[in-house]
């Protein structure tokens, strides 16, 4: 079944807006209430390059379906310490409900770490 999706860095504008989307609809599966969800977005967001800011970092990782459909993503947000180390921090790992339990979220990270 894994074979029938595409991983791949997330480069395209309107596709890193899909993801900046699906990143804030987890925010809203979390948390029901809506005030609470947007303080929770806002608390944990504001402080940091948005998804789409590859130049400040953000790296981010995409499952696609086989018809070219974002089902879920790996968001990653890079801190150069020197030029050759940096810290990588897991800011979202997402994938839609109903291709959950696939190892979907696994394959994702075990391709980060292969990069």
């Amino acid at each position: 079944m894994l074979s029938d999706f595409t991983i791949r860095q997330v480069e395209d504008e309107a596709v890193l807006q899909t993801v900046k989307y699906l990143d804030r609809r987890v925010f809203a599966e979390i948390f029901p209430d809506p005030e609470e969800a947007a303080y929770w977005y806002s608390f944990r967001r504001d402080h940091i390059p948005g998804v789409d800011e590859l130049d400040n970092g953000s790296y981010v990782l995409g499952v696609f379906q086989p018809d070219g459909e974002i089902c879920g993503f790996l968001w990653i947000l890079h801190d150069e310490i020197t030029e050759s180390r940096s810290l990588a921090h897991i800011l979202q790992i997402y994938v839609e409900a109903r291709y959950r339990g696939l190892g979907i979220a696994t394959t994702l990270i075990d391709r980060y770490l292969d990069t």
